[in-house]
């Protein structure tokens, strides 16, 4: 009798699966039932098998979300629009408060390939944008790809201030990735312009070093060599002086010139 109950149950487990009427939550998800009546219940399911007889259950991610923000033209403070900004912001939510996520937000949450919800996403994504537009907007074009972990900081700490202000401790701004910056064309020709105008300024100053240092050489060797030329000089003097008669020289130890004293 026991082995037949057992039986009997057991084949009523196999059909039950069969048939899909177990889901499975898996790792790193909550499951959220919605009965046949249409009301969602406020209890997260968690990892396991679930039976959804009369009800139907959404799987919930609450690993990391990514969001990609891509093709935006936001404008710098210079007010040139950027040819293209891609920036992409990663969250999380509180397993706890998926279920009251879900009823709040229902028309921001996504499906996934995978068939995953994504809960609030649509609202996130929205308040995302708005926070890079609004941290390109704080710096010049020309100063925007050197800023750029400025710029991660700023959009992560400004969608973090939203969300709070929306659903406190709920929602977690876990990092933002700048991907793509791409300025207005003008700017790109400026900054090349500057750029070659700094390498002319290298180059210069390096030429006038160059002329510095052969205009020192110069005037050391000319130096040496007109000191040379009149000590050869001055002895040439003194060798025809030597041969002339009633003539006395005297050649003071820091000789300079000659001194002639006649008899």
């Amino acid at each position: 009798m026991k082995k037949s109950i057992f039986k009997l149950f057991t084949v009523i487990g196999v059909a039950l699966s069969v048939t899909g009427c177990f889901k499975v939550v898996e790792t790193g998800q909550v499951g959220i039932r919605t009965t046949f009546t249409g009301k969602i219940e406020s209890e997260e399911l968690q990892q396991g098998f679930h039976l959804k007889i009369l009800s139907d259950i959404k799987k919930f991610s609450v690993k990391q979300i990514p969001i990609d923000l891509s093709d935006l033209k936001p404008k710098a403070s210079d007010n040139l629009r950027l040819q293209d900004f891609d920036v992409t912001v990663y969250y999380t939510i509180n397993p706890a408060a998926v279920s009251d996520i879900y009823i709040k937000y229902q028309n921001s949450t996504i499906q996934s390939p995978d068939g995953v919800y994504y809960p609030a996403y649509q609202l996130i994504h929205n308040l995302a944008r708005s926070a890079a537009n609004d941290a390109v907007s704080k710096f010049p074009s020309m100063q925007l790809n050197e800023k750029r972990l400025e710029l991660e900081n700023n959009i992560m700490a400004s969608l973090q201030r939203e969300l709070d202000a929306a659903e406190k401790g709920v929602f977690t701004v876990d990092r933002v990735n700048v991907t793509n910056i791409i300025t207005d064309p003008t700017v790109e020709q400026s900054i090349q312009k500057i750029a070659d105008t700094e390498n002319q300024k290298i180059i210069a100053r390096n030429q006038l070093e160059i002329a510095k240092t052969q205009a020192e050489e110069y005037k050391i060797r000319s130096e040496s060599i007109t000191e040379s030329i009149l000590q050869d000089k001055q002895l040439d003097v003194l060798m025809k002086l030597a041969t002339t008669e009633n003539r006395v020289f005297v050649i003071p130890q820091d000789f300079k010139g000659i001194v002639n004293i006649g008899k």
